[in-house]
C-alpha cells in the first residue's frame, strides 16, 4: 500500500540520520580516547593509623568580650604547656579558631537586659604516641579545657599504603 511505502520511507530516512549520527558521536568518542586508556578499579590495603589528633575546645563567659578570650587564651597556654611537659612538640598543638559573641539576655518586653560574652577556640594536638591518647585528653581537661570533642587517626605517610593499594612499587 502506499501508506505502508511512505512510512517504509521514513522510517528507514529515521534510521538513516540516527546511524549516521551515532557513527559520528562514535568516531568521535574513539579519536577523544586514543591518545590514553582508562581504567577503573577499587584497592584496599588495611593498615594501622600511627597519628592521633585530639581535637579539644576551651570556652568561657563573661562580662566584657576581652575577659571572655582571655580565659581562653589561658586555657590554650594551660594545655600547650601540659601538652609540652607530655613530651608533645609545640608545632603540633595548634589553636585552630577562637572566636567570641554576646549573649543576651531580655526581660518580658523583649528588651535586652544583660549581655555576656561567650569565647571558644578549638585546638588541636597531633601525636605520635597512639597508645597513650586517653593520658593526653585527661590531661588537657585537668588543665581547663572544657570540651573533649574527638580524637582523629590518620597515617603519616599515606602514599606508601596508596601505591600498595595500586598494585605499584614506591622507591
Amino acid at each position: 500500500s502506499v501508506f505502508m511505502k511512505t512510512v517504509t520511507k521514513k522510517m528507514f530516512a529515521f534510521c538513516t540520520i540516527l546511524l549516521l549520527t551515532l557513527g559520528t558521536a562514535t568516531t568521535a568518542f574513539a579519536a577523544e580516547e586514543a591518545t590514553g586508556i582508562t581504567v577503573n578499579g577499587t584497592g584496599v590495603v588495611k593498615v594501622q593509623p600511627d597519628i592521633a589528633t585530639i581535637h579539644l575546645t576551651a570556652n568561657a563567659i563573661d562580662k566584657t568580650a576581652d575577659a571572655a578570650q582571655a580565659q581562653t587564651n589561658k586555657i590554650i597556654t594551660a594545655v600547650t604547656n601540659a601538652m609540652m611537659e607530655m613530651g608533645i612538640k609545640k608545632e603540633d598543638i595548634q589553636t585552630n579558631y577562637s572566636y567570641v559573641y554576646p549573649m543576651h539576655t531580655y526581660d518580658t518586653n523583649g528588651k535586652i537586659e544583660t549581655t555576656t560574652y561567650q569565647a571558644y577556640a578549638a585546638i588541636s594536638v597531633v601525636t605520635k604516641d597512639i597508645d597513650n591518647v586517653g593520658k593526653y585528653v585527661d590531661k588537657a581537661l585537668a588543665v581547663g579545657t572544657t570540651v573533649y570533642n574527638c580524637v582523629s587517626f590518620s597515617l603519616s605517610d599515606p602514599s606508601v599504603y596508596y601505591a600498595q593499594a595500586l598494585g605499584v612499587s614506591v622507591h
